[in-house]
């Protein structure tokens, strides 16, 4: 889910004249410029430029600046605000990574007295500014007639513009127990051109709106700068997303200063914090499952649950809640929704927390159920049969197309059977299993638990048990001979008869149809017919009938 922000954006009246933009500034009680007050300067493959780099990928680096980069995980800065017992402001400049050029830009902007506030119910108070960027930040940007600035070394080095297909992007995080009331944000135009547009994000509504249309293309010092007076961030935790539309050009900007005023924390209207299943998930829900719908805050239970509806409907709803990590958790449980079915749960603006605010914008998640799951249809021998040949084959038959490999694992016997093999039909929905010959008179139980899972990775919802008993003698072992074999079993081109004087081979299904007969041959093709447990019968020339099952893969 979205983190919350409200960014109201009223256009001021820009008069762009020579290079500056004129209006009306009001006071401010923090002023922050992002400056490189000893010219510091790294090379790259792109001829060099001023700053220090933090974060993104090593390319364009010159061979042994390694220093030019911050390791991963340590691409961030956090402008740490302590408010002190009388008001007055101090900033403390920080990031994970200990590189010392890195760290010598930052301790340049820190200060000790950046500012003071006079709301007594902000003294003692502290807060963070935490900045991230899509691709590695360009802290201390140099351009002629002015050391200082953030850009985004991407595409075009040093500024906010186009990466390619992607837009580049820079963010300032709130956290802390207090407010921001931006008063002007401070840009350098280092590239321009009429294509190039600043923007922000609003996290409310993923709405981009154009903050900074048409810069002009030229260089200029750190006197641009954009009316922010209706740019809030009021709530504990906010986003200002600073990005671009231009994705053709070479146009962009740099951030030079941020000047606000701090206020104190406006109550948070309530947002969702994650759902169970996530929205558009189509892989993780069973039939039986609960949806769980967890809040950022503490929730008016009977108006929040009243306020989430299900399409298609879902009966014999309960609500239960808990608290959750990060407020209250609401568990929507029904009776058993359909197989493979899309539903979408909206949240509307009625959703209330305790605070009496409304969510602000309504929330709309969908997700899939799961196919139903996999499960066994048939076996033979058939659960409780009889009179099972002890040299019998054994097959499983599912509803449904079956990954081998866990099917396999899946499977046990008790007694034990060793030496198994598998043989799958063509669409794996049926698997043929040979081992050494079964003790007569004996009766075995098949199990295929839970993890035997469908192409679709379900697993059977429930263990499936069979149980047959063995005979002591079978009619498909009369008249065996010591020297009598049938080869190979399972067999998958070619049968072949030994030990007898062959007159006849015919095949039959286990139903008792007849699929291909040979005279005068103990070699026969079998690759035309399709994976399965077939009866072979063999005639010899004194008309003597010996029979066997045989796998055919």
């Amino acid at each position: 889910m979205k983190k919350q922000i409200i960014i109201k954006v009223l256009f001021a009246c820009f008069i762009m004249a020579l290079g500056g933009v004129v209006f009306k500034v009001q006071a401010q009680d923090i002023v922050v410029e992002f400056l490189n007050p000893e010219d510091l300067d790294y090379g790259s493959s792109n001829g060099g430029f001023n700053g220090v780099g933090l974060g993104g990928s090593r390319s364009g680096a010159i061979p042994g600046s390694e220093e030019f980069w911050a390791p991963e995980g340590e691409e961030r800065v956090e402008f740490r605000f302590t408010i002190g017992p009388t008001g007055q402001v101090a900033l403390d400049v920080w990031t994970p990574t200990t590189d010392p050029d890195i760290v010598g830009i930052l301790d340049t902007w820190d200060n000790a007295a950046i500012g003071a506030v006079t709301n007594a119910d902000l003294f003692g108070k502290s807060f963070s500014l935490i900045l991230t960027a899509e691709s590695r930040m360009q802290l201390g940007v140099g351009e002629a007639g002015n050391l200082g600035g953030i850009g985004v070394r991407g595409k075009n080095q040093r500024r906010i513009d186009d990466e390619g297909a992607n837009l580049e992007w820079m963010e300032f995080e709130l956290v802390g127990d207090v407010g921001i009331d931006f008063v002007r944000i401070g840009y350098n135009d280092v590239a321009g051109g009429a294509a190039a547009v600043a923007v922000v994000k609003d996290h409310d509504t993923d709405a981009i709106i154009p903050i900074l249309d048409e810069i002009d293309g030229a260089v200029h010092p750190p006197e641009l700068y954009i009316d922010a007076a209706d740019f809030n961030m009021r709530y504990f935790t906010d986003i200002l997303h600073f990005t671009t539309t231009d994705t053709s050009s070479a146009e962009g900007y740099k951030l030079w200063s941020l000047e606000f005023n701090i206020v104190e924390a406006a109550p948070k209207p309530p947002a969702v914090s994650s759902t169970t299943p996530p929205n558009g998930d189509s892989i993780t829900l069973a039939v039986t499952d609960d949806y769980v719908i967890e809040f950022d805050a503490s929730m008016d239970q009977a108006a929040t649950a009243a306020a989430v509806s299900f399409s298609p409907a879902v009966a014999n709803r309960v609500n239960t809640w808990s608290v959750g990590d990060a407020g209250d958790v609401l568990t929507i449980s029904y009776d058993d929704l359909e197989f493979e079915t899309w539903y979408t749960v909206v949240l509307s603006t009625a959703v209330l927390g305790s605070n009496g605010l409304n969510m602000l914008e309504a929330d709309t998640v969908t997700f899939k159920t799961l196919p139903e799951p996999p499960k066994v249809v048939s076996t033979f021998p058939a659960n409780l049969a009889s009179d099972v040949p002890i040299d019998s084959p054994i097959s499983i038959e599912f509803s449904k197309s079956m990954i081998d490999t866990t099917v396999e694992k899946a499977i046990s016997f008790n007694p034990e059977l060793t030496d198994l093999s598998f043989v799958w039909n063509e669409d794996n929905t049926t698997v043929y299993i040979s081992s050494i010959e079964m003790v007569p008179s004996n009766m075995y139980f098949g199990n295929v638990d839970v993890g035997a899972m469908d192409e679709f990775e379900i697993n059977m919802s429930e263990p499936y048990i069979f149980a047959f008993n063995t005979s002591i003698a079978t009619p498909v072992e009369n008249n065996k001979t010591s020297e009598f074999a049938i080869y190979p079993n399972p067999a998958k081109d070619i049968l072949q008869v030994r030990g007898l004087d062959v007159a006849s081979v015919k095949i039959y299904s286990l139903s008792g149809q007849m699929l291909k007969e040979v005279q005068n041959s103990a070699v026969v093709n079998v690759s035309d017919i399709e994976t399965g447990i077939y009866v072979i019968d063999v005639k010899d020339r004194n008309n003597i009938s010996y029979k066997e099952l045989i796998v055919i893969e």
